[in-house]
């Protein structure tokens, strides 16, 4: 009988044991997961408020590239700290069941280590020199203690409410400006996260800018000192009369006939129509523009100058076809373009120019054919 008491009483302390370890397991997952949580919304209400404050700072004053990457940092270094102190590191920290044991007792003033005391001799393993009733009395104690705790009482859950009440503010203030601004501020957000990219500020403007018979903005090609016609097609928004400090004003940054930069300004004719137009004329060089106006100004785009393309060298080869036998090809006269030949021959045209040529084409002015008596050979 004696011994049946005793495995039923070890069976009990193995028992009150595993519900000790599971609360202490509970709680620590508790705890690692309300720390992490915390830091995931001090990240969110961090990154999204300092987001929209730089965003419509930028509306308010377009920054140059140099301002907007400071922007970018004070956005993204501060939430990558934010992350590592409050995510990662929480994560990775190192949280055993001793730890664990002791924060709840912090909560439980009468308890005096005995939860820390029971968990220590656990994990000996029976290599404690204590008796086994004073072990089993100790377990009991411990959790005579312990029952009833929530591990909610360990938790901070007053960090937690504020930076989940951080993070809701941080997002209803870009979603409030993305609704309110949906025209303007996606721009400025757009010119933060890449600063030194061509993006022109948001003002409530937008007009396209196309060069010749283009129907699309973009970089263009034309020989040097033919005219260059700008056309400014108004989309959105109002700009101010010639003379005015919105007034469509075309910038070109071109370099003289001795290397150095210069900047030309030409103003446009008043709108007729919602567009606008500008002969540039006598250009050499090549050069970039863009138009400002309407406090906000295009993309730059470039016109290369070309020269204009000279023939100076032309060959004709004639091949002549298989039936023939003749390996070797029959040139004509240097610089004539006339070509004869036997039916199925390949003719071969090597023109040698001056300029800037991209591509050439052959065109077939008149074509004649006629029948040719070939001499016998004795």
């Amino acid at each position: 009988m004696a011994t049946d008491s005793a495995q039923q009483g070890n069976q009990d302390v193995s028992t009150l044991t595993s519900t000790l370890e599971s609360l202490i397991l509970k709680t620590r997952r508790l705890l690692r997961s309300t720390w992490v949580a915390t830091g995931l919304a001090v990240t969110i209400g961090l990154c999204f408020a300092t987001i929209t404050v730089v965003g419509l700072f930028d509306l308010l004053v377009p920054l140059w590239p140099a301002f907007r990457f400071a922007a970018l940092m004070l956005v993204a270094v501060p939430t990558v700290g934010v992350i590592f102190i409050g995510v990662i590191r929480p994560l990775a920290r190192r949280l055993t069941q001793v730890m664990v044991a002791r924060r709840i007792e912090q909560e439980l003033p009468g308890i005096h280590n005995r939860l820390v005391s029971t968990i220590d001799l656990a994990t000996r393993n029976g290599q404690s020199q204590h008796s086994q009733s004073f072990h089993n009395r100790l377990i009991h104690e411990a959790y005579d203690r312990v029952s009833g705790f929530s591990p909610r009482r360990v938790l901070d859950l007053l960090s937690l409410r504020r930076a989940t009440l951080f993070a809701a503010i941080g997002t209803a203030a870009i979603v409030i400006s993305f609704l309110a601004l949906s025209d303007r501020f996606p721009i400025a957000v757009s010119r933060i996260l890449y600063p030194f990219a061509d993006i022109p500020p948001a003002s409530g403007v937008l007009y396209d800018v196309l060069v010749d018979d283009r129907t699309e903005p973009g970089d263009h090609e034309t020989l040097r000192g033919e005219d260059v016609d700008f056309t400014v097609v108004l989309n959105k928004g109002e700009v101010g009369k010639p003379g005015s400090r919105d007034a469509l004003r075309l910038a070109v940054d071109t370099v003289d006939h001795e290397g150095k930069s210069k900047q030309l300004t030409y103003s446009f004719a008043e709108l007729e129509d919602n567009k606008t137009t500008f002969k540039l004329t006598g250009m050499q060089r090549s050069f970039t523009y863009r138009v400002r106006g309407g406090g906000t100004w295009s993309r730059k785009y470039k016109v290369t100058m070309l020269d204009r393309p000279r023939i100076v060298g032309l060959q004709t080869a004639v091949h002549y076809p298989e039936y023939m036998q003749i390996k070797e090809p029959r040139l004509g006269r240097p610089r004539s373009a006339d070509v004869s030949g036997p039916v199925e021959s390949t003719v071969e045209v090597t023109v040698r120019v001056e300029g800037d040529a991209s591509e050439g084409e052959i065109e077939l002015l008149e074509r004649k054919q006629r029948l040719v008596d070939v001499l016998e050979r004795e």
